[in-house]
């Protein structure tokens, strides 16, 4: 069933006329769709705030050409399990990303933020809790269209997805132009937040938590730091002994 299965996807997008189309497909989803449900939000942007949201999706587009460079290159050289096993999850987190960041916008009115990712790290049960209380029937019917959308576009976008020339460079290129951004957004989190893409939104928190747990930094974002727990020294300190001693 699953031959069958790949040779028509396979057979469908060797014919599919509309190449063109799959290739920009998920930036175009990510960028209308946010401004299609935040737009309030974003026409009071001021002036720096619109140049990060502009980064932001710069951010994104070169993480999905990575990502079609990496699949395409994994096709090339018949790594067909490799290839298969990033495409789905590629999918998956896509879907997940804008399903979740726009569900949770449309019920708070503001985008995951650093404390949401934080409490799903460190509440994973109480999260998934709170999750599955709003995966409601038409819910699922989005996220499986959604889902069987980004799947498809990316397999075909990867399938004519072939940098022939300066292959090597372009992919280094990309590689580091995507650090350089993820540093400067992991920096920036502190201070700036609602003002980014879906899916660097939650690139960028989930790497500022993930950092924050190896080093054990406690910042936050948008200039606030997490809740610290007071150091209480234990015992009575001789001021409060002497104060003491006088009842007795």
């Amino acid at each position: 069933m699953v031959f069958f299965f790949r040779q028509n996807l396979n057979s469908f997008v060797s014919n599919f006329g509309f190449r063109f189309f799959p290739l920009f497909f998920v930036p175009s989803l990510i960028l209308f769709l946010d401004i299609g449900l935040r737009w309030k939000i974003l026409s009071h942007m001021e002036t720096l705030q619109v140049y990060y949201y502009l980064l932001s999706f710069l951010y994104s587009i070169l993480i999905y050409f990575l990502l079609l460079f990496s699949l395409s290159l994994l096709d090339s050289i018949s790594n067909k399990k490799v290839y298969w096993v990033l495409l789905i999850f590629s999918s998956l987190s896509y879907s997940v990303c804008m399903i979740g960041s726009y569900g949770y916008f449309i019920y708070t009115g503001i985008m995951p933020n650093f404390f949401v990712f934080s409490y799903i790290f460190q509440e994973p049960f109480n999260s998934w809790t709170l999750l599955s209380a709003g995966l409601t029937f038409w819910v699922w019917i989005f996220f499986f269209f959604l889902l069987i959308l980004v799947f498809v576009s990316l397999r075909v976008a990867s399938q004519n997805f072939k940098p022939v020339r300066f292959a090597k460079s372009i992919y280094f290129s990309l590689v580091f132009g995507i650090l350089i951004l993820a540093a400067f957004f992991h920096n920036n989190t502190r201070f700036n937040d609602q003002i980014y893409v879906s899916d660097v939104n939650s690139i960028s928190f989930i790497n500022r938590n993930l950092y924050n747990l190896i080093t054990g930094d406690r910042l936050g974002s948008a200039g606030l730091q997490s809740r610290n727990r007071p150091n209480l020294k234990r015992g009575i300190d001789s001021f409060s002994k002497k104060r003491f001693d006088r009842f007795k």
